[in-house]
């Protein structure tokens, strides 16, 4: 069995890298597991209070909700069975957007499960000499895994 990691943020290529490819999913042979990090919104005291912060969770969670719904709906479309899929959303609490903190969350991952193959979008690539931060990162040290994994990258255009 091939197991496939799908790295995922709330950005649209991100998606679009999923659904390019569950496109070209052989199912019959495939388990995927959808890892899903987020970063909660934490409103700073000296902004806003207490009201201000449920309403930023609250549309946070809304976002959540539908990006998991949509990759939901990627798997049925492509029809990949339930003990074939898996939807993994990892809270990022020390609110760290760096991309070493990132790209590590998806190397644990996919190293602790001992993935196959890494798939993920990359933002802005038509900007920057090489991928971005997060996916330079991850193609890099995935490389020395102690088992093979490829690390495939849709870049935004």
């Amino acid at each position: 069995m091939t197991k496939i990691l799908i790295a995922c943020s709330p950005h649209k290529v991100s998606l679009k890298a999923a659904e390019n490819y569950f496109e070209n999913l052989d199912t019959a042979d495939c388990y995927v597991k959808v890892f899903h990090l987020h970063t909660p919104p934490q409103i700073h005291v000296n902004i806003g209070g207490a009201q201000e912060q449920r309403d930023a969770d609250a549309i946070y969670e809304d976002k959540e909700e539908q990006m998991e719904d949509k990759l939901r709906n990627l798997q049925h479309k492509y029809n990949v069975p339930e003990d074939m899929f898996e939807y993994v959303c990892v809270d990022t609490s020390n609110h760290s957007n760096k991309a070493d903190n990132i790209a590590g969350e998806i190397l644990h991952e996919a190293e602790k499960w001992k993935a196959d193959k890494i798939v993920m979008g990359c933002r802005k690539s038509m900007e920057k000499k090489f991928l971005g931060s997060v996916s330079d990162i991850v193609g890099q040290k995935a490389k020395f895994f102690e088992h093979p994994c490829q690390v495939i990258v849709l870049k935004e255009n």
